[in-house]
């Protein structure tokens, strides 16, 4: 049986979503390395905030 996923992982994607396209991951993605990099982003967005480059 598939559990739902928390509120605090819900709310963690969100606001990963939020940096992510706030910070031109999400902008234009045409091939794998640019959705691996806002993939990256969307999980890792306390980095993104500290300004590390997660580009691929």
């Amino acid at each position: 049986m598939l559990r739902r996923p928390s509120l605090l992982v819900i709310l963690w994607l969100v606001i990963g979503l939020i940096v992510a396209a706030n910070n031109g991951y999400l902008g234009g993605i045409k091939d794998v390395s640019d959705f691996l990099s806002a993939v990256i982003a969307i999980i890792a967005w306390p980095l993104v905030l500290l300004s590390v480059d997660v580009h691929i």
